[in-house]
């Protein structure tokens, strides 16, 4: 959802000669995004973007995965896979928690799990591990696999926030937005953070792989 968060900051700053969101300063609002008013709701066009943008960043991080074939990340040790994992998810919860927490945290979660955020590296690398089993499972050892896997895992995060945690009610810019297209957003939102993870381990990979 802090991923939502940022690129709704995309429509407040607007091109003076283009009304539309622009979506390539996007990074810069994530300094701006820590005080913008919290009660100003996404819209339905700016989710449409949002889907769009991560749907992209999906489709650049996955497909060079594919020529590359990283077939062996899945093999029966993992251990790259699972660190990258670790220190992803552990970063990414780290960094959400700290600037997101009064825009969107503090309406699910009280304060005193503020502190345990970096425990998000080992609650993914369980995840990721059963993400794995899955695949033993199923037989099947491919990129596209472990990234679909890991967008269905972003939709159930997201069920289990709307309809256990009450985000959609209690979060004030997602007020108004419809399931659906939320559900949708955090599988592409989702492929895209796996697809990071995958190209961590890579590079942990290779650094390890350093003589």
């Amino acid at each position: 959802m802090d991923s939502l968060l940022l690129l709704h900051g995309v429509s407040i700053i607007q091109d003076e000669t283009y009304p539309q969101p622009v979506l390539l300063r996007a990074p810069a609002f994530l300094f701006l995004s820590m005080d913008r008013d919290p009660f100003s709701p996404v819209t339905k066009v700016e989710l449409r973007w949002s889907i769009f943008a991560f749907s992209l960043l999906a489709g650049m991080l996955s497909i060079p995965l594919m020529r590359l074939r990283p077939m062996d990340l899945f093999s029966p040790s993992r251990l790259e896979l699972l660190g990258a994992t670790a220190l992803f998810w552990g970063s990414l919860s780290l960094l959400a928690f700290h600037f997101f927490w009064e825009n969107y945290y503090q309406y699910i979660y009280p304060d005193r799990l503020r502190p345990l955020a970096v425990l998000n590296s080992l609650l993914y690398g369980i995840i990721a591990w059963t993400i794995l089993l899955l695949m033993d499972l199923i037989g099947q050892y491919s990129v596209l696999v472990f990234l679909f896997l890991g967008g269905i895992e972003g939709v159930i995060e997201h069920v289990i926030a709307i309809y256990m945690l009450g985000v959609m009610k209690k979060v004030p810019w997602l007020y108004g937005l419809r399931t659906l297209p939320v559900l949708l957003f955090s599988f592409v939102e989702y492929v895209t953070l796996w697809g990071l993870v995958v190209w961590i381990a890579l590079g942990l990979r290779a650094f390890i792989q350093v003589p």
